[in-house]
């Protein structure tokens, strides 16, 4: 239910397609969505923790996270979605959002349906990538990046995939 002073609040805040989410919150400002994802209407929940073998997991804060177009004939698809190719990914093709993971190592990116690729960091050989593939309408796609350290200090980076429909 809404109050006087919500009802305020959402006739101050601009927003550009009229789905009652003002524009600093909405990722999708062009696109009508709903509120849970970011206003738009599909979402990419992202998840990246390191794990230094024989440690505890510890969140991922602050990771810079890009999202891309890897439909055929997009930038990242003419470069070649492989994780040797990110770096270049990272620094040559526009990404469509770009967010920062929260202190538990989490954020929700508001899409709208299509064919995705996540990379986190800064596109040095540090850096997480992960294919998102196709996303429908209505679905979060969950996306887990895990940066593991090794006790012989060799890093290897492993992903993990659940889709829900919502």
């Amino acid at each position: 239910h809404f109050s006087f002073y919500s009802l305020l609040y959402l006739s101050l805040c601009e927003d550009k397609d009229k789905d009652n989410i003002c524009l600093e919150n909405d990722d999708c400002p062009n696109v009508a969505g709903t509120q849970i994802f970011n206003g738009c209407t599909s979402a990419i929940d992202v998840r990246a923790d390191l794990h230094q073998v024989g440690s505890e997991k510890i969140p991922l804060s602050g990771l810079l996270l890009n999202i891309y177009d890897k439909s055929s004939g997009s930038c990242a698809s003419n470069i070649g979605i492989s994780h040797e190719n990110y770096p270049q990914i990272f620094l040559t093709c526009p990404s469509i959002i770009q967010k920062y993971s929260d202190n538990n190592g989490y954020m929700r990116i508001g899409i709208t349906p299509g064919n995705y690729l996540v990379i986190g960091g800064d596109g040095t050989n540090k850096h997480l990538g992960v294919s998102v593939g196709n996303v429908n309408p209505g679905e979060a796609v969950e996306k887990y990046l895990q940066l593991l350290i090794h006790t012989n200090k060799s890093i290897e980076v492993r992903i993990n995939t659940t889709v829900k429909q919502t």
